[in-house]
């Protein structure tokens, strides 16, 4: 890595850490690459997966969003698939309130992971339960229409016959 520059230098580090699963190694070198370059948003997403790892879901979702954010105009497949990971993230984290009971907060992660992915089936689900939760059945009957509607719903059906049932 002789004649690298600070930043690059210390991406590779950070990269080849995450590859070893080592994550505090990892997140040492980004948070470095990042203080030097503080608008990549390359860097920012190797962060956020650092945390994923560590199960710190919190700081995962901050650095997802940073890097969707920092994604530029022109690079459409980057900023589709950092929003698909941002949306799995957020559904994550809902889930889990979900099961705190904190179902109200629980549905607007799932109204930004629906508006991030909208051709996800599985996020309707998500949100119809959060719904169904706060007892606004009219929207959760909509999220479960859709579902039944996509395309992908075959893959799916057993979920929407468990969802019914209970």
């Amino acid at each position: 890595m002789a004649g690298k520059d600070p930043e690059a230098a210390a991406a590779d580090k950070a990269q080849e850490a995450l590859d070893q699963q080592r994550y505090g190694d990892a997140l040492t070198h980004l948070n470095a690459a990042i203080w030097l370059r503080q608008e990549d948003a390359e860097l920012h997403e190797m962060r956020g997966e650092a945390y994923a790892a560590l199960c710190d879901v919190y700081s995962a979702l901050l650095n997802y969003r940073r890097a969707l954010k920092l994604s530029g105009p022109d690079d459409t497949d980057e900023t589709a698939r950092r929003s698909e990971v941002l949306a799995r993230m957020l559904d994550l984290r809902a889930i889990t309130m979900l099961d705190e009971g904190s179902f109200s907060q629980a549905l607007l992660l799932f109204d930004e992971a629906v508006a991030l992915s909208p051709g996800d089936p599985g996020f309707l689900l998500h949100r119809a339960l959060a719904y169904s939760c706060l007892e606004q059945y009219a929207e959760a009957l909509q999220d479960l229409d859709r579902f039944r509607r996509d395309r992908a719903f075959a893959d799916h059906s057993g979920n929407v016959l468990f969802f019914v049932k209970n």
